[in-house]
């Protein structure tokens, strides 16, 4: 895009007229019997010059400002250290347990406000992280694109007050949050970060079709599993459980089957999402070269602010002026 441009260009065409000024007409004349008598007088003649210089440049900064100036959207590349994490939320209806475990924990509440008071801590604490946003529950949800706008991450993760409902379509979620990352150039870390009290299964087809796009892709997964006083544990000690009866168990290995990074914590106590936390961005700390986008900026308020400087530089002439007699 060009750096600059105009809302209403038509007003351009009126340009022209600020070559009026220039020309000499109906210039005030005063009789006198013989001109020669006058002395030369070039201080007055170049402020004549100059107050017709400033007269067109005024109605140039007039015209200009009605053709609604801006400049363009810019893109400028910066280097630092950080993640692109896509947030893998859970919303659906078990998230609405009570989590309240640990008198001495900052986190209170239902799993999915303690969901949400944990995210907003990771989003402070990100620097030049990148943040997307998704939301699961029977289906997945879209909800913002990867940004460094924290404060619009945070007003996405706080729009979740409503009360969840349905399943857990785990894998519908995980194949949005993955589609995050393509045909998008690697640099940095690439993380999926699932918030879930578990419950999804993921079936052996669409596992194989995960896994391809885990490899390719190479992003790494963290999941927070927010368990529940009586819910399955993620290792299980002894014979393997059966499939329907402990999901989480099966997703922990199908998560560790993967040949990218990756970390579960299993939160029985709200304070320990505390260490969770800085255990994850302690990991995100890569080095990172992303585009910063820079809006679209109006000019027309310089415009009309030079346009009333250079009206206020011509009030003068008016008082200096020589009436004739």
């Amino acid at each position: 895009m060009s750096d600059l441009g105009f809302s209403h260009p038509g007003w351009l065409w009126l340009l022209p007229l600020c070559l009026l000024p220039l020309w000499r007409w109906q210039r005030r004349t005063l009789d006198y019997p013989a001109l020669s008598l006058l002395p030369p007088d070039p201080l007055s003649r170049l402020l004549d010059a100059g107050i017709r210089v400033l007269v067109s440049l005024l109605l140039a900064a007039l015209i200009t400002a009605m053709a609604a100036p801006f400049r363009g959207e810019q893109r400028v590349e910066k280097t630092g250290t950080g993640a692109h994490v896509v947030i893998l939320l859970d919303r659906s209806s078990s998230m609405n347990d009570a989590f309240t475990r640990g008198a001495a924990s900052r986190y209170r509440g239902s799993k999915n406000e303690v969901a949400r008071a944990v995210l907003n801590r990771l989003v402070d604490e990100g620097g030049n992280d990148f943040y997307g946003l998704v939301s699961f529950s029977t289906s997945a949800l879209y909800m913002l694109p990867l940004t460094q706008a924290h404060e619009v991450i945070r007003a996405g993760i706080n729009s979740t007050l409503n009360r969840g409902r349905g399943s857990t379509a785990i894998e519908r979620g995980i194949t949005l949050a993955l589609s995050y990352f393509d045909e998008q150039h690697y640099s940095g870390s690439r993380v999926i970060l699932l918030v879930s009290d578990g419950g999804g299964m993921i079936t052996l087809q669409n596992q194989a079709r995960l896994r391809q796009q885990f490899d390719s892709l190479q992003v790494a997964i963290y999941w927070i599993y927010l368990k529940s006083t009586h819910g399955n544990r993620l290792v299980h000690e002894g014979p393997a459980p059966e499939r329907s009866g402990n999901p989480e168990y099966f997703l922990n290995r199908f998560f560790q089957s993967l040949e990218v990074p990756y970390h579960a914590y299993e939160i029985e106590e709200p304070g320990a999402l505390d260490a969770a936390i800085t255990d994850i961005g302690r990991l995100n700390h890569q080095p990172l070269r992303y585009q910063e986008i820079i809006p679209r900026r109006d000019l027309a308020g310089w415009c009309y602010g030079l346009a009333l400087v250079l009206g206020l530089l011509l009030l003068p002439v008016r008082w200096l002026e020589a009436e004739p007699w």
